[in-house]
C-alpha cells in the first residue's frame, strides 16, 4: 500500500510529461516551402536548323499540412498539363513527359509533311509563387508558345488558394465589392493606356469592350503587397498592345478583395 502511495505521483508526472512531449511532436510541422523544378525536352532535325522544344519551370511544395501541400502540387501539375494538351492522348492520366513526347512526335510528323520548312516550335511555361502567406497562396503562370503563324502566343493566369479552407479560389470568391474594384480598375486602365480625359474607352477606339462597357480580366491574383489585374492579349486590346497589367495596393482594397 505504501508503495502505491509513494510511486503514483511519479507515475502520473511521467505520463503527463510523455503526453506533453508527444503533443509537441505532433504539433510540430515544417513550414510550407517549395523548390523550383526544371523540365525540358527537345528534338532537332536537319542538323540544328529545325527544333521543337518544351520547357517548364514550376514549384514543388513540401512541408506544411499534408492536405494543403498535396492540393497545391496537384493543381500546379494539372495546369502545366493544360499547356501541353494539344490533342488526343493515349493515356487517361498522361505524365508531363508523355505529353511533351506527343508534341515532339507531332513536330516530327509536321516536318515529314513539310520537309522544306525551317520553322521551329516551342512551348515554355514558368510558374512563380507570388504570395505564400498564412491565409493565401497565389501562383502566377506564364506560357509562351509558337507552332507557326505570324507571331508567338503568350498568356498569363493566376491560381489563388485559401489556406484555411484548403480550396482553389474563383474570381467571385476573391472580389468582395465588384463595383468598387471596377471603378478603381478603370481609373488605372485609363492611366496605363494614357486615355485622354473626357474621352470614353469606347470613343478611344483601341479597345475590345463588352457592349461598349469596361470589364474585369480573367487573370487576377496577389503579388506581395499588390493585387494584380492582368488582361491578356486579345482580351481587351489587340496583340500589338501586349498585355495590360494593373497593380493596385492591397492596403487600398480593404473590403474590396479578399485580404
Amino acid at each position: 500500500m505504501r508503495l502505491k502511495t509513494v510511486q503514483w505521483p511519479f507515475l502520473l508526472s511521467g505520463f503527463i510529461l510523455l503526453a506533453c512531449n508527444s503533443s509537441k511532436q505532433e504539433a510540430t510541422v515544417d513550414p510550407l516551402s517549395y523548390e523550383i523544378e526544371e523540365f525540358e525536352k527537345s528534338i532537332c532535325l536537319d542538323g540544328e536548323a529545325s527544333c521543337a522544344e518544351v520547357k517548364m519551370n514550376y514549384p514543388i511544395f513540401s512541408g506544411g499540412e499534408d492536405t494543403l501541400r498535396v492540393l497545391l502540387n496537384i493543381h500546379v501539375l494539372e495546369q502545366l498539363k493544360m499547356y501541353l494538351d494539344w490533342g488526343e492522348k493515349d493515356s487517361d492520366l498522361p505524365s508531363l513527359d508523355d505529353m511533351a513526347n506527343d508534341i515532339l512526335e507531332e513536330y516530327n510528323s509536321f516536318k515529314k509533311d513539310f520537309p522544306e520548312s525551317s520553322q521551329s516550335w516551342f512551348t515554355e511555361t514558368e510558374a512563380m509563387v507570388e504570395l505564400m502567406g498564412s491565409d493565401l497562396v497565389s501562383i502566377k503562370f506564364f506560357n509562351s508558345s509558337y507552332t507557326g503563324g505570324a507571331h508567338p502566343n503568350y498568356v498569363s493566369q493566376y491560381m489563388n488558394f485559401d489556406v484555411e479552407a484548403l480550396s482553389l479560389l474563383k474570381n467571385e470568391d476573391i472580389v468582395l465589392d465588384e463595383e468598387k474594384l471596377m471603378e478603381l480598375a478603370e481609373q488605372a486602365f485609363r492611366k496605363y493606356h494614357e486615355v485622354k480625359e473626357g474621352i470614353s474607352l469606347e470613343e478611344d477606339g483601341r479597345f475590345f469592350l463588352e457592349k461598349g462597357a469596361f470589364f474585369l480580366p480573367a487573370a487576377m491574383g496577389y503579388e506581395g503587397e499588390e493585387f494584380v489585374l492582368l488582361y491578356n492579349t486579345y482580351e481587351i486590346a489587340p496583340y500589338s498592345m501586349g498585355q495590360t497589367e494593373l497593380r493596385l495596393p492591397l492596403a487600398n482594397l480593404n473590403g474590396v478583395v479578399k485580404q
